[in-house]
């Protein structure tokens, strides 16, 4: 499972339930020997940060996997995040266990969703 993590959005009726938006991380460029998104993947991040709250409404939460610092893992995921993090003025939660098993971290993601 390869994403960038999630959005909850809360709508503002009572009787509506929130939304669960999974995002992929953006584009990087294949010639690279890096994590990093292309400049092309960044700014698909930048605009989502006004596309995600103008279509859907202000996030409630947003989490990515958790950057390795070691190996810069997960990189695009996070930087993915960054802009609609600032844009929304949401703390991002980092699922740190996505470093060892993302197939579990995605599971643990959706279960969050339902609470």
């Amino acid at each position: 499972m390869s994403m960038a993590g999630f959005v909850m959005v809360q709508q503002q009726a009572l009787l509506q339930s929130a939304q669960l938006l999974l995002m992929r991380h953006q584009h990087k460029d294949p010639a690279a020997h890096h994590y990093n998104l292309s400049p092309a993947g960044f700014q698909r991040a930048v605009a989502l940060a006004s596309v995600i709250p103008a279509c859907f409404g202000t996030p409630t939460q947003i989490s990515t996997f958790a950057l390795e610092s070691d190996t810069s893992k997960n990189a695009r995921s996070y930087q993915t995040a960054v802009p609609l993090v600032v844009a929304s003025g949401v703390n991002n939660v980092i699922n740190r266990s996505s470093i060892q098993d993302s197939r579990r971290s995605g599971e643990w993601l959706l279960k969050q969703s339902l609470l």
